[in-house]
């Protein structure tokens, strides 16, 4: 085997599953994710777009190059953005689940990354995991990140019914062929849930990063970091979790420093700070501010209709938020 040496040029991927890049929230939210962690390269899943509206996005993140894959109607999408200045990447193949690229670093060898969205219906998948397995097959540092759509044990699920060995057996195989290993990354165990309640709740580890001993050997420092809301179990940043959190210590409004030093430490969007800030404050548009207001409405909550609408009610109380 050749020696491989360190890349020491400082590198940072951020691998985001925005599930829906159409919503007028995700440039705001984006562009606070990259300049908040100044990726070197933002692969982003399930962006739901097609290839035009797509263009009309990426070109409002800041990055100088960029490869789209459009999504399959509401399902799928990829993008993978970078900046020449700072590595050259090359597409060596593109499809509706991944985009693979040769990565070269300014100052380091050149390595394979592959963005991948695995479809969860199972004719699609098995073209996925053959796809990798060719690229695998080409003996280079390699390196895939995303969603798969697929676990590889039972204990990488919580709730809904248990997989068979079957359904693990592909990805589980894929992963032995290509010689790959989980980099597990620090946060929650699980990356995706169904957000139901009353005992519905499903949650799976989905999303992961797979890398090759080549790999390992040339990036021996790499780590992997999960960004999640430590308030949810999930991981997932709710508003109603946030709210709970600046309601503890029943913060007023003659509080502005504490509060505002408290809110700018929480890792979310800066947009998410200022809304919490109003719901601190009590000063959200909700029915009975409005009705108090003058508008002709009622004031009971729309979603359970047997309390009124008030921020308590909506953000902490209501059981059907």
């Amino acid at each position: 085997m050749e020696p491989f040496y360190p890349t020491l040029f400082p590198m940072k991927i951020v691998s985001w599953n925005c599930r829906g890049a159409g919503k007028p929230s995700f440039v705001m939210v984006a562009k606070d994710l990259i300049r908040t962690h100044r990726p070197n390269i933002c692969a982003i899943f399930e962006t739901h777009l097609s290839e035009s509206n797509s263009l009309k996005v990426v070109r409002r993140l800041g990055y100088s190059n960029w490869f789209c894959v459009e999504s399959a109607g509401l399902s799928g999408g990829i993008w993978l953005l970078w900046n020449e200045a700072d590595i050259v990447v090359e597409a060596t193949a593109v499809s509706r689940s991944a985009i693979h690229a040769v990565i070269t670093p300014k100052f380091g060898e050149p390595w394979i990354l592959s963005s991948v969205y695995v479809s969860p219906h199972s004719p699609s998948r098995k073209k996925s995991w053959d796809e990798m397995k060719l690229v695998a097959d080409m003996d280079s540092p390699y390196a895939a990140i995303g969603d798969f759509n697929a676990i590889t044990s039972p204990q990488e699920k919580k709730g809904g019914q248990i997989p068979s060995y079957s359904q693990l057996n592909d990805f589980i195989s894929m992963i032995s062929y290509c010689g790959l290993i989980d980099v597990n990354a620090a946060g929650p165990k699980y990356t995706w849930t169904n957000k139901q309640t009353n005992g519905q709740n499903i949650q799976e580890r989905l999303d992961r990063t797979l890398v090759n001993e080549k790999w390992r050997m040339q990036f021996p420092e790499a780590k992997v970091d999960k960004r999640v809301w430590a308030e949810d179990p999930t991981g997932q940043v709710t508003i109603k979790s946030a709210y709970q959190i600046i309601s503890r210590d029943n913060i007023g409004v003659s509080e502005h420093q504490k509060l505002w030093r408290k809110l700018w430490k929480l890792k979310c969007p800066s947009h998410i700070k200022h809304f919490l800030w109003l719901l601190a404050h009590k000063r959200v548009l909700v029915r009975v501010v409005l009705r108090r207001r003058g508008l002709n409405i009622l004031e009971s909550c729309p979603l359970c209709a047997q309390q009124p609408e008030t921020v308590d009610h909506l953000f902490a109380e209501c059981h059907l938020v």
